[in-house]
């Protein structure tokens, strides 16, 4: 068996690949290495690695093993030369162990770390921070973590000697400090010059060309996160939950507290969010969508904190006041956001296109590199969403809307008209169909998008977004979807509440 042909597929700079190399030529085994195009697999990579479809796979004959960790220990155990774990039962379990823990507290926080910036990437540091010196305790009278001589637990660590570098330079992070951790510095030293290792590590110039991606680091001169960003950002928290927990149950019959509870950090439950009567292709959308606003809940809480759920009126009671004010009487029967894909599209109108607003308005007062960073892609989703709604309603502006005898156009106009009633700024809403004066350079009646006169999206202070989502024209008084009142300081404030 073990003289049957031996693969190894990988990228040529992973750290996972080069503990599996490592091992290899530890052992004297010789191998072939199939190099891998990360952004364009192989079909040998996909049939040998189906779930996962990530480097490294290992090959032996007509075995294909995947993750580094087992592919170390299948090596170890069919080339018995050179072993690398104890054979000790407890130290083969205690090796596991620190094994695991360099794994979940130093390779996936080191990732993130990596990609983002601001209070994410600051928890990541620290989650490595406590990990190494938790390590530097366990490798204190030691030359290597395996004893004497390195073992498995020294090759399974051992990126953080080579490939830390990497990702601190690249992701503009710091962790590694040699006086901090003199131990594991020691160590490193030791590690990397042990033959096996100094022969066989990618060149670091190699390295930085790789075409990782990064999100757009700030200027070294710049703040992430300004101190007056947070309660900004930390304002739109209301809306998102608003829009999370009605696409969420609309969908799917249940909201954050099942898919993310978490987020949640416990708030009440929305009252009167129930599944709606979905057509196939708005299912799919609306599921979509709500697990988009998780995205975002979770985007922003990571960046700037944030508080709990508000307490939400998501009931078909609540939609139905809302558009017996647009139309200045009551509808009969009361209109049933629940009823139908039509009826739920409708209702859909009234919300995101209050956050889009929100978003916009919010640009010019922040001033966070991170912050702005962060407040692009949730407009840009946002808008996306949007857009889609009003494209469903243009699409079916002459239609109907079962029994009311209004067209859909003439619903949306009238929610428009409401919304800048509330907000008592003018006009910044219009409806899916306008007179030519309002119009694109006044020559369409159609407004698929709705902006201003240089066809620029309208943007609406706090004040403004709680006069409208609290349905009684006045940011100080709570009502609407949010009974109790928004949350977060500027909310709280305006109510005269803690």
């Amino acid at each position: 068996m073990n003289r049957e042909e031996v693969k190894l597929l990988g990228s040529g700079v992973s750290p996972f690949e080069w503990r599996i190399i490592w091992a290899l030529k530890l052992k004297g085994v010789e191998f072939e290495f199939i190099k891998e195009n990360i952004f364009k697999k192989s079909s040998l990579l996909l049939e040998s690695n189906p779930v996962y479809k990530m480097i490294p796979v290992f090959i032996h004959g007509q075995n294909a093993i995947a993750d580094s960790l087992i592919i170390l220990e299948y090596i170890d155990e069919s080339w018995k030369q050179n072993p690398i774990m104890p054979k000790d039962p407890h130290e083969k379990a205690y090796t596991r162990f620190w094994a695991k823990f360099s794994e979940d507290q130093l390779v996936e926080p080191s990732r993130i770390a990596f990609q983002y910036g601001g209070e994410e990437q600051a928890k990541a540091v620290k989650v490595m921070a406590d990990a190494l010196e938790i390590l530097e305790g366990e490798i204190r009278g030691k030359k290597f973590f395996g004893g004497e001589t390195m073992g498995y637990l020294d090759i399974v660590v051992g990126w953080i000697g080579y490939w830390l570098q990497f990702t601190q330079q690249a992701g503009n992070y710091k962790v590694m400090d040699s006086e901090k951790y003199p131990e594991i510095h020691l160590w490193i030293n030791r590690f990397l010059q042990v033959p096996i290792i100094e022969e066989n590590l990618p060149p670091f110039n190699e390295m930085l060309s790789i075409p990782f991606c990064p999100l757009t680091d700030c200027p070294n001169h710049a703040i992430p996160v300004y101190k007056q960003d947070i309660d900004l950002m930390q304002f739109a928290l209301n809306l998102e939950h608003l829009e999370a927990d009605f696409f969420l149950y609309s969908a799917l019959g249940y909201g954050l507290d099942k898919v993310a509870p978490y987020l949640v950090m416990g708030g009440p439950p929305p009252i009167g969010a129930q599944k709606a009567n979905l057509d196939f292709l708005t299912h799919n959308i609306i599921t979509e969508f709500g697990f988009q606003e998780v995205g975002h809940l979770r985007a922003i809480k990571s960046t700037v904190g944030g508080f709990p759920r508000p307490q939400l009126d998501l009931s078909p009671k609540n939609f139905a006041k809302f558009f017996n004010e647009a139309f200045g009487y009551e509808l009969v029967p009361p209109f049933n956001p629940y009823r139908d894909s039509l009826n739920f599209m409708l209702a859909s109108y009234v919300i995101p296109y209050v956050g889009l607003l929100g978003y916009v308005g919010t640009n010019p007062n922040i001033n966070g590199c991170v912050t702005k960073r962060l407040l692009a892609g949730l407009l840009g989703v946002e808008s996306g969403q949007d857009a889609y709604i009003r494209g469903y309603l243009y699409e079916r502006a002459n239609e109907v809307v079962f029994p009311y005898n209004y067209t859909v156009a003439e619903f949306t106009i009238r929610a428009s008209e409401l919304r800048n009633r509330l907000a008592m700024c003018g006009i910044r809403d219009e409806g899916i169909l306008v007179p030519p004066q309002l119009g694109a350079e006044n020559r369409t009646e159609s407004n698929l998008l709705s902006a201003n006169y240089n066809s620029l999206s309208y943007g609406r202070t706090p004040a403004e977004l709680l006069r409208i989502v609290y349905s009684t024209g006045d940011e100080h008084v709570p009502g609407g979807f949010f009974p109790e009142g928004a949350n977060g300081r500027i909310a709280r404030e305006l109510l005269g509440k803690p």
